[in-house]
């Protein structure tokens, strides 16, 4: 569920407040407008692969790397064909 709009402030505190309460094993962020160099502030609760971080005044969203529990969940390579080596002579003489 999400929320989209302009609230006053102590609306969309009050909606956070909500969202923290009923969140359990979830994770959400709120961003708003606000006066800040990056235009808009934030908040993130849960395990959620964003969070601010401060980069000389300026408010940045970086995010965590993607959880990992294993090496039998880590996507497999594509297989691929090989390239015969006429298109490969042909490329190089265009």
């Amino acid at each position: 569920m999400f929320y989209v709009g302009v609230y006053t402030r102590r609306t969309r505190e009050r909606i956070w407040e909500e969202v923290c309460a009923m969140i359990e094993s979830g994770n959400a962020v709120i961003a708003w407008v606000a006066p800040t160099d990056s235009g808009f502030a934030f908040e993130c609760i849960g395990e959620n692969r964003r969070e601010p971080a401060d980069f000389d005044g300026l408010t940045l969203v970086r995010f965590k790397p993607a959880p990992v529990s294993s090496k039998s969940e880590l996507p497999k390579p594509a297989a691929t064909k090989p390239v015969p080596l006429k298109r490969i002579e042909q490329a190089r003489k265009a």
